[in-house]
């Protein structure tokens, strides 16, 4: 029973964190948005717009956290709520049951959370180009041909098996 107590809270709190995840990310993105709209677009800074798309994919992580940890929560708190009036081996069904739909859905918010990592990297990367100021060391790479496949195939062979 500690177990599932503990289970519980840590749906609880991943679910709070989601949707801390999801505020603050939300804003900073809008800041840069913000940000880039009063002073790098006068400059033709684009690199601000993508590394705003890419924190927003960090907000939208959070939302998949806080949606998959409510509806784990909803599921144990049905399974709960027959507590007091059910027998060992109906509460064993049930949370067994509560248990396998879990496992099922964890494996689909895996796969979210691993696609909104692979689009932040992917923003990041994308961002490089934009900036009007990029070290030196890395200038001449970031402004080569083979920057497009350089971040565009890793991204597609990182995907595919997602």
């Amino acid at each position: 029973m500690q177990e599932l107590i503990n289970h519980i809270t840590n749906l609880e709190l991943l679910s709070f964190y989601g949707w801390w995840q999801f505020g603050v990310c939300l804003f900073a993105s809008v800041a840069l948005l913000a940000i880039w709209r009063h002073i790098g677009r006068k400059q033709g800074d684009l690199g601000q717009v993508w590394l705003a798309m890419s924190v927003m994919c960090w907000s939208v992580s959070g939302l998949v956290d806080m949606y998959y940890s409510t509806s784990f929560l909803r599921n144990w708190q049905s399974v709960l709520e027959g507590l007091p009036d059910v027998s060992d081996l109906v509460l064993f069904e049930q949370i067994s049951k509560a248990e396998m739909n879990e496992e099922a859905s964890s494996l689909s918010w895996n796969i979210w959370r691993s696609v909104f990592s692979l689009l932040n990297s992917l923003f990041i990367l994308l961002a490089l180009p934009w900036f009007r100021y990029i070290p030196k060391q890395i200038e001449d790479l970031i402004h080569s041909k083979f920057w497009v496949y350089i971040v565009g195939l890793p991204f597609v062979f990182a995907l595919l098996p997602t």
